[in-house]
């Protein structure tokens, strides 16, 4: 049985073209008029949902540099026909950030999803998550880079990377990427990542972490850094936050 507000998307889609799906049928007609939500994994529940409908004030917007700025765009759109552009001056040191902090009323099975387009001259993009627990801050990091193929996680020691795996992205600005990450925070661990249909397991990949007070929330992050060769685009189309994930055991 479909799920509501999961509409649109085959479990193991590669990519989805720029646009809101049009053709659906008995149950999923109905959940389409109810909810326009793209998910490349179907579990865990729906906590938190900003797909730019209503514009950019879901979330917090920050670039750095001449020439540089974040605004709605229907080139490319995914779903409602709207997207976040970050667009960024022709420096190395510029950076785009787009930010949605969420409370958290659990704890276990957290995951967050974004969908993304590149457009020009994107060479990494990056997802951050921040999740702080009242005694500690975790800091999962997502990389992707364009020039190398390489997918990688933040891990310990400070500065180290794991490489997961090279990936080969259709780079085209009228088609939509999309990376998950599943993570359980009791256990200091990566648990699932999904990158454009195909999954990894990363449970024993430990996350940063280190003291911190402030607690029961999560900053997820969507960056994009500049390069000199050139403006850099790229845009979010949407993002989701669930929770009661299902876990692969450490």
């Amino acid at each position: 049985m479909a799920k509501l507000g999961v509409v649109g998307v085959a479990d193991d889609s590669d990519v989805v073209s720029s646009g809101q799906t049009q053709k659906v049928t008995d149950l999923g007609e109905l959940i389409a008029r109810l909810a326009q939500v793209l998910s490349v994994n179907r579990s865990g529940s729906l906590l938190d949902l900003v797909d730019f409908s209503n514009g950019l004030g879901q979330v917090t917007c920050s670039v750095s540099g001449s020439g540089s700025s974040i605004q709605l765009t229907n080139d490319p759109a995914l779903v409602h026909g709207v997207s976040a552009l970050i667009t960024l001056g022709a420096s190395a040191v510029n950076v785009g950030l787009i930010e949605r902090d969420v409370l958290l009323p659990s704890a276990q099975g957290l995951g967050v999803e974004w969908w993304f387009a590149t457009v020009q001259y994107t060479n990494f993009v990056n997802f951050v998550v921040n999740y702080y627990t009242g005694a500690m801050l975790y800091e999962a990091h997502v990389a992707y880079s364009y020039q190398t193929g390489s997918l990688q996680l933040a891990t310990t020691p400070a500065g180290s990377w794991y490489t997961v795996a090279t990936v080969s992205l259709y780079d085209n600005s009228k088609y939509f990427s999309n990376c998950k990450l599943v993570f359980d925070p009791s256990t200091g661990c990566y648990n699932k990542l999904y990158f454009n249909g195909k999954s990894y397991l990363v449970n024993t990949v430990a996350i940063p972490a280190g003291a911190d007070a402030r607690a029961g929330y999560i900053e997820t992050q969507f960056t994009l850094p500049g390069r000199s060769v050139g403006i850099v685009k790229a845009a979010l189309g949407q993002l989701l936050v669930t929770q009661g994930e299902e876990l692969a055991v450490c």
